[in-house]
């Protein structure tokens, strides 16, 4: 009897004990804050939840998070957004913000909530949405107060304008109607909805190889970003497109092969510039072959145009750019795309004209019909005593005196030896240029020392019969200074292109196939020496830059001679072009040029002729526009030919030169 007296007892003091804990909740517990009331706020909890299935209120996958983790088992936050009316999420707080991270960011043009099966005390009553792309700066796209649900499992859709898209969707509800919990059935966006626009293409004048129908992912673009500025040539333009990821579609008339491809970054902001993507090809667009992967590239100025090679030597009409990340924007942007299609040399030639093939003379048309040779010309032209004709150009201002010839004061005839002075035979003097540079070798045999201060040279006659001209070492001075007139190498030095010069001139004295050299042609020069005058030509504007760069470059290694000029003043760098005037294509050593073009001048204007007249061509969008260009075959040079290498003008710079050109060329350009 005594042990159940204690148990009760002991069990009273049990109950008493309970009833003290409760009066203790009163008092502020040290985890949690206050509000002005005195009244104890709920610490935040929050509890994350990988959402993956297909059934889901919102657009795609992601992680839903939610402020508090107390839900009642059963009715956590996974239940937001499992798109079933049925089930519901519930949280003890008549406030709670709620976050959805989308694997992808996307468009939200709306949210919809509906009503849970339960007490409508705890329906959420006001709420705001904000969007954010890194979690930690947040914008407010839309509010919502005093909404009432009149119905249990109700759908309520609300719209709001929103052109950007996001990763991070915050729903916080700041009221419910009075209830101590808030109960959700289902939570959900809608996306933007946006369908492919495709935009066809009827002009050359783009960045893609041919007419075609370019297509992009989405229609959404702003006013005057759209596609087509995608393919215009014009880096001050751009593409805008209102995600960080989109593809890009362009189907040719006719299946093309690449070897390259571009993509130019815009003017605007570096975070929206495409970082990684994969192009592909196709022939059906059902079946692709990836042609080249970038990872976290970036591009390191505005406006800048970054080539990439492809290999794949395969015909496609379909190329698809997928941009798979930019650099962390909401938007992405571009200003231009391009297709660089495999340029062939008889591709080329169908927009060539101006071709001099004879079928009376291998010297071309120039030659036909004109002056035989007679036994007489013969002994003429070999007697070194006879002088051709003084120039008319030079006014009578120069004379023939003996000057002190240094046959190749490089070793051997490279371009830096022909550099211009008061003759107008521009043309003449580039495409001896372009001999040194090709065929420095073949100079060498077809001029003769004869130990007398004598040469003779080795010429062809207008029906491209062998004739010899002999030259004495007297060359065209100014009278008024007494500085060489004719061409010369560098610090005024006779040399081989001095002689060639004036061979030329005496070959003229007798078969007047040039009033004088002033104003010669580039094309009618290399048939004196090689015996082949077969030429053609590309003015300017009929080859792009990327056909003209494989015009020169294959001309070059098929041993031609490649002369052309511009045809306005343009600024390139430190100087101008010069108009009405012939320059020498050859390689660049700077290796995103499209070829260097010289100046036989062996200077510029406004220069010192450091860099021996070279000017490195970029594909600028402008110069290449100005560029007319002439090829003539190599004859009987072709097979002493050398390697073809980018033409090094600091090996032949030479401090004390300074490029001396008469002010009437200057002027004339010739």
């Amino acid at each position: 009897m005594g042990k159940i007296f204690c148990l009760l007892l002991l069990t009273a003091c049990i109950a008493l004990s309970g009833c003290s804990q409760e009066e203790a909740d009163n008092f502020p517990d040290p985890d949690k804050e206050e509000d002005p009331n005195g009244i104890p706020v709920k610490k935040d909890d929050p509890k994350t939840v990988v959402i993956n299935s297909g059934n889901l209120t919102m657009p795609g996958s992601g992680t839903i998070t939610v402020q508090y983790s107390d839900s009642p088992s059963g009715n956590g936050i996974d239940k937001l957004v499992d798109n079933n009316p049925g089930s519901k999420f519930s949280v003890e707080s008549d406030n709670v913000w709620i976050v959805w991270k989308s694997d992808e960011a996307f468009i939200a043009t709306g949210h919809f909530i509906t009503s849970a099966e339960g007490n409508p005390e705890n329906d959420p009553k006001s709420w705001n949405l904000s969007v954010s792309n890194d979690s930690a700066s947040w914008k407010t796209i839309a509010s919502s107060s005093n909404i009432t649900f009149t119905e249990r499992k109700q759908k309520k859709e609300f719209q709001f304008t929103n052109n950007n898209s996001y990763k991070y969707y915050r729903l916080s509800i700041t009221a419910n109607n009075g209830g101590a919990k808030i109960e959700i059935a289902d939570w959900g966006l809608t996306k933007k909805k946006v369908i492919p626009k495709s935009v066809k293409i009827g002009s050359e004048n783009t960045t893609m190889s041919g007419m075609g129908t370019i297509t992009v992912q989405y229609d959404d673009s702003p006013a005057g970003d759209d596609v087509d500025k995608l393919i215009d040539g014009n880096a001050d333009t751009k593409y805008t497109v209102n995600y960080n990821k989109v593809w890009i579609v362009w189907k040719g008339n006719s299946a093309v092969e690449l070897d390259g491809y571009f993509i130019t970054s815009s003017t605007f902001h570096p975070q929206f510039d495409p970082k990684s993507w994969t192009l592909s090809a196709s022939n059906d667009s059902i079946d692709w072959e990836i042609l080249d992967v970038r990872t976290d590239f970036i591009f390191a100025d505005r406006k800048e145009k970054k080539a990439f090679p492809i290999t794949d030597n395969t015909p496609y009409l379909y190329f698809k750019l997928d941009i798979t990340a930019n650099n962390g924007g909401v938007i992405t942007q571009i200003a231009d795309w391009g297709l660089k299609k495999v340029i062939k040399m008889e591709d080329l030639m169908l927009l060539a004209s101006g071709f001099t093939h004879s079928t009376q003379t291998s010297m071309g048309v120039h030659y036909q019909n004109r002056h035989v040779t007679t036994d007489l010309d013969r002994v003429w032209l070999l007697d070194a005593n006879n002088e051709p004709p003084v120039p008319g150009s030079l006014n009578d201002g120069a004379i023939w005196e003996e000057l002190p010839v240094t046959l190749y004061p490089f070793g051997e005839p490279v371009p830096a030896d022909v550099n211009q002075h008061n003759i107008g035979d521009c043309g003449a003097l580039a495409a001896l240029a372009s001999m040194a540079y090709l065929y420095p070798d073949f100079i060498e045999s077809i001029i003769t020392d004869n130990g007398d201060k004598t040469y003779t040279i080795d010429m062809f006659d207008p029906q491209g019969k062998p004739v010899k001209v002999t030259l004495s070492s007297a060359f065209l001075v100014t009278k008024d200074n007494g500085n060489i007139a004719a061409v010369s190498g560098k610090r005024d030095q006779a040399c081989w292109s001095t002689l060639l010069e004036k061979a030329i001139m005496k070959y003229n004295a007798v078969y007047k196939v040039n009033t004088e050299i002033g104003g010669i042609g580039s094309h009618v020069v290399p048939p004196l020496f090689t015996g082949e005058g077969e030429s053609f030509g590309f003015p300017a504007k009929v080859l792009n830059a990327d056909q003209l760069k494989v015009m020169v470059e294959i001309s070059l290694e098929e041993g031609r001679f490649v002369i052309g000029g511009f045809n306005q003043v343009k600024p390139i760098g430190n100087t101008n072009t010069v108009t009405a005037h012939a320059y020498t294509y050859m390689l660049s050593m700077d290796p995103d040029a499209l070829f260097s073009m010289r100046n036989p001048w062996g200077g510029n204007p406004g220069t010192d002729g450091k860099e021996d007249g070279v000017l490195n061509i970029q594909d600028d969008g402008v110069i290449p526009t100005l560029i007319d260009v002439g090829v003539t075959g190599p004859g009987k040079a072709a097979p002493m030919k050398k390697d073809v290498k980018p033409y090094d003008p600091s090996k032949y710079s030479v401090t004390a030169h300074t490029m001396r050109v008469s002010a009437a060329l200057m002027e004339s350009g010739r």
